[in-house]
C-alpha cells in the first residue's frame, strides 16, 4: 500500500500527478489521508480520501508539507518508527523548517524528517541547507504540480491555442489581460489600492481587462464590496482554474503565490507587490533574482505601463531551472519512489513516461 498524505493544496496539486501516474498499477493499493482544501483536489482527480487512518503499515508513504499543521509530521514520525520509506515533496520556497518542526522543536534531527525530501530547484536545496537541513536527505525533483504548464508551453502548437483561449473570451489582438491572483495575506488590501490606484489614467485607451481571482480561502462578499464604485472595471473569475487564466493572461500580478511562479514558466509579464506589512521577503523569484517586487505605487505603475503600453521586454530575463521547466518532475519522483521501495510496478511506470 502507498499512502499519500496532505493537508494543504500546494502539496495536494504536488502529489496528484505522481498518484496518477501510478494508479493504473496500484489502484486501490494507494491510500490518501487529507484534509480542507487537500481532501477536495484528491476528490476532484478521483481519489478516495479515507475516513480513518489504515489499521495496516503502508508499504510507502508519500506525504506533502503544510505550514502551521501537524498532519504530515506526525505520519512522518511513525513511518521513522515503524521503518517505513518516506518520501516528502516541498511545493513552495518558504517556511522551510516550519513544514517539519512542531510547535516549540527548534532541531531538525534525522528522527523528525523523511528518508528523503525531494524539492523544486538547487535554490530551494541551497536555502534549506542554510536553514539545518542535512544535504543527504536533500533531492531535486521540480514541481510536478507544474509539469502539465511545462510540457504545454514547449509545445508548437500552444501559440495557436493561446489564441483560440483568448478569442474565446472576447479578446481582441490589441486587448491586454491583467490578472490579479489575491491571497489571504495582511498586506493583499493594500496591494490591491495601489494596483487600482497605478491603473487609473494609464494610456491603454480602453484596451485593459482586469480579472480578480480570489484564494479558495477568501470570502468573494468582502471583496464584491471592496471592488464597488473602481475607477478600473473589474470582474472576478468563477470556476475558471488558475492554469487557464494564466495561459490566457498577458500579465500576473500578486504578492507571494505560486501562481506568480506559473506565470513566470509561462513566459508572462509578472509584476509582485510587496505591502509595507510583508516583514520577509516570501517570494522565490524575488529572493532568487529573477524578477524585482514593487514597493510603492510609483514603481508598480511603472512595471504596469511596460506590460500594457508595450515599453517593456521579456526576451532577455532570467530562465527558470530545467527542474522547473522540462515538464518532468513527476518522473524524477517516480525515480525516488523507485529506489525507496524497489518496486518494479514504479520502474515499469518509470521506464514508460
Amino acid at each position: 500500500m502507498l499512502l499519500a498524505v496532505a493537508q494543504a493544496r500546494g502539496g495536494a496539486e504536488a502529489l496528484i500527478p505522481v498518484l496518477k501516474a501510478l494508479r493504473p498499477e496500484w489502484g486501490p493499493r494507494i491510500k490518501v489521508i487529507a484534509r480542507t482544501e487537500a481532501a477536495d483536489c484528491f476528490r476532484a482527480e478521483g481519489f478516495p480520501v479515507e475516513e480513518r487512518i489504515p489499521d495496516t503499515a503502508p508499504d510507502l508513504l508519500l506525504t506533502g508539507t503544510s505550514w502551521g499543521s501537524d498532519l504530515e509530521p506526525s505520519f512522518l514520525r511513525t513511518a521513522r518508527r515503524q521503518g517505513t520509506p518516506s518520501l516528502t515533496l516541498l511545493d513552495s520556497w518558504i517556511h522551510y523548517r516550519e513544514r517539519f518542526l512542531n510547535h516549540g522543536e527548534g532541531v531538525l534531527s534525522k528522527d523528525l524528517l523523511p528518508d528523503r525530501i525531494g524539492v523544486m530547484d538547487d535554490f530551494a536545496l541551497e536555502e534549506m541547507v542554510e536553514e539545518g537541513f542535512p544535504w543527504d536527505c536533500l533531492r531535486v525533483v521540480g514541481h510536478p504540480g507544474f509539469d502539465e504548464l511545462a510540457r504545454w508551453t514547449s509545445r508548437p502548437e500552444s501559440k495557436q491555442e493561446r489564441a483560440n483561449l483568448r478569442r474565446g473570451w472576447g479578446l481582441d489582438l490589441d486587448e491586454r489581460l491583467l490578472v490579479f491572483f489575491s491571497q489571504p495575506s495582511p498586506g493583499v488590501e493594500q496591494a490591491w489600492s495601489w494596483l487600482l490606484r497605478s491603473l487609473t489614467g494609464l494610456p491603454t485607451e480602453g484596451r485593459c481587462k482586469l480579472l480578480l481571482k480570489l484564494h479558495p480561502r477568501e470570502d468573494e462578499r468582502e471583496w464584491r464590496q471592496r471592488i464597488l464604485g473602481t475607477p478600473v472595471p473589474v470582474k472576478i473569475a468563477h470556476g475558471e482554474g488558475a492554469n487557464l487564466l494564466l495561459k490566457i493572461a498577458d500579465g500576473v500580478v500578486g504578492l507571494t503565490s505560486q501562481t506568480l511562479v506559473k506565470g513566470y514558466l509561462l513566459g508572462r509579464a509578472v509584476i509582485s507587490i510587496r505591502p509595507p506589512e510583508e516583514e520577509r521577503d516570501g517570494l522565490m523569484l524575488s529572493r532568487a533574482g529573477y524578477l524585482n517586487r514593487c514597493g510603492n505605487a510609483e514603481q508598480l505603475r511603472h512595471e504596469l505601463e511596460k506590460v500594457l503600453v508595450g515599453n517593456g521586454t521579456l526576451s532577455d530575463r532570467k530562465k527558470l531551472p530545467d527542474s522547473l521547466t522540462d515538464g518532468q518532475g513527476t518522473q524524477r519522483v517516480l525515480q525516488q519512489l523507485q529506489e525507496l521501495l524497489g518496486s518494479e510496478i514504479i520502474r515499469e511506470k518509470l521506464h514508460a513516461g
